[in-house]
Parts: structure tokens; sequence; C-alpha cells
């Protein structure tokens, strides 16, 4: 399946959706509107309501789509930690040390890994 086409595919080929008045899209964050996972297979929200429950089942996503990255807050209250040590071995709250540090960590840089701004 196109990654565009999924929900709809699967929508026709499962029949609480297919004989239903609704239909299935993929949303921008790649969701199959109205699909969940269940046991081994799926339920569709629409036509079986409270035995499809959203609150505890996990979404459908189309394969292939890009999924947007998560983001990080990160609060620093002080401390140790984004205090740049210097050549006499102590450590100085330095504007900016702790910013550089975060950018240059190399899991941060990875695929798939939130921006860092």
């Amino acid at each position: 399946y196109a990654s565009a086409e999924f929900c709809q595919q699967l929508c026709d080929f499962y029949p609480a959706c297919r004989l239903s008045k609704h239909s299935s899209y993929t949303k921008d964050n790649g969701v199959c509107a109205g699909f969940y996972h269940k046991d081994k297979g799926f339920c569709f929200k629409p036509t079986e309501g409270a035995a499809c429950d959203d609150t505890t089942l996990r979404p459908v996503f189309a394969p292939n789509v890009r999924h947007q990255p998560g983001k990080v807050l990160i609060i620093y209250t002080g401390g140790t930690i984004g205090m740049q040590p210097f050549a006499n071995g102590t450590l100085h709250p330095v504007p900016g040390y702790l910013t550089r540090q975060i950018h240059s960590l190399p899991e941060l840089q990875a695929t798939g890994m939130p921006t860092v701004s």
C-alpha cells in the first residue's frame, strides 16, 4: 500500500468500516482516522463504539508516513551540570555553555530526534 492510500484501503478491507457510512484517511500525524489496534487485529471506533475504546487502545499508523518528531523541554534551574569547567578545575556559570553542550550531544544528532533550538 502507498502510505497515502493505506488507511482507505484498510477501511475497504475491514467490514466494520467498509459496510458503514464512514471512511478512513491518513491524518497529518500518520494516524488512520478511526482505526485502533485491538487484540491481534483492529477495531473501527465510529461503528464499534465502546468496544473500540480510544482511551486505552493504540491508534493504527499508516506505514511510511513521516511522523513529526517529539519535542523536549529542558528546564535548567542551576547546579554544576550547566557550569563550564575552567583550567584550574573550578566550575563557573558561563552564558550559553549548557546550550552548546546540549547541541553537541551525539544522541540529539541522530535521525528522528527532536530539533534542538
